[in-house]
């Protein structure tokens, strides 16, 4: 499942970078942005990260290291305690961040071998204050950047409809990854998942924008609510599969 996984995203990937060349003008003679990870030419203009090859490489052996640490942690629990259900969604979140956290780095080694410099995939999505700063500004910046670059700067007069259509593409992107893999390896149909998650996280954004009045920390918690509270249904049986947290 792994192999078609990454299939997926691959195709994924390559339907995204054409819809933003056909929405760019000059980016089909944009060889820079041809040849590199990022689906937007907006994400190249980001300031992107000058760390030296040594601390790049060290951030992700850093973060390879804590990740097979915490799989080993995870399948432990799930194995002699004999976790199932909602719980291993949960169990999971630590370990698509450090995945995030390492990819970045590695994606910036590579541009360098070629001269170039990539922004990292997450900008600290801890540090995020607000529902919007979380999907806007901090987690797979590389992401929320084509759907600014295609969705955002065309509806401009039409935010909210722009932030449900935005939120509605990227439940079709995971279902078509995630739901759609599992569906061809073991024939469950878990389709609609993924979806009803970012929808959430749709109408949740619309509701931090009425709650801007209270305090940050409210805020803060809100914001962290909405996003790991429904985590099961974007880490499903799916999900878990390709990290090897399902219980065999």
């Amino acid at each position: 499942m792994d192999v078609l996984f990454v299939l997926l995203v691959a195709n994924l990937g390559f339907v995204m970078k054409l819809i933003a060349m056909f929405r760019c003008d000059g980016c089909g003679s944009n060889w820079q942005f041809i040849l590199s990870p990022a689906a937007a030419p907006t994400s190249l203009r980001r300031k992107n990260p000058a760390d030296s090859p040594v601390k790049l490489l060290g951030r992700v052996f850093l973060c390879a290291i804590v990740f097979v640490v915490w799989e080993a942690i995870c399948r432990t629990l799930i194995e002699r305690l004999g976790l199932h259900g909602p719980l291993l969604g949960y169990l999971a979140v630590p370990s698509i961040y450090l995945l995030g956290e390492g990819l970045g780095p590695l994606v910036a080694l590579v541009g360098k071998v070629f001269g170039r410099r990539f922004p990292f995939v997450l900008n600290a999505p801890l540090r995020s204050r607000n529902l919007a700063e979380f999907w806007g500004r901090r987690w797979n910046v590389w992401f929320s950047d084509w759907f600014r670059f295609v969705v955002f700067d065309r509806l401009r007069r039409r935010s909210v409809f722009a932030l449900l259509l935005v939120f509605l593409i990227s439940g079709v992107m995971h279902e078509w990854v995630i739901n759609f893999s599992l569906w061809l390896v073991t024939g469950r149909s878990l389709f609609g998942t993924q979806m009803v998650y970012f929808l959430i996280q749709g109408f949740g954004l619309l509701l931090d924008r009425r709650i801007a009045w209270v305090s940050a920390g409210m805020r803060r918690a809100f914001a962290w609510l909405v996003i790991i509270g429904p985590v099961p249904l974007t880490f499903n049986e799916g999900m878990l599969r390709i990290l090897h947290l399902w219980p065999n």
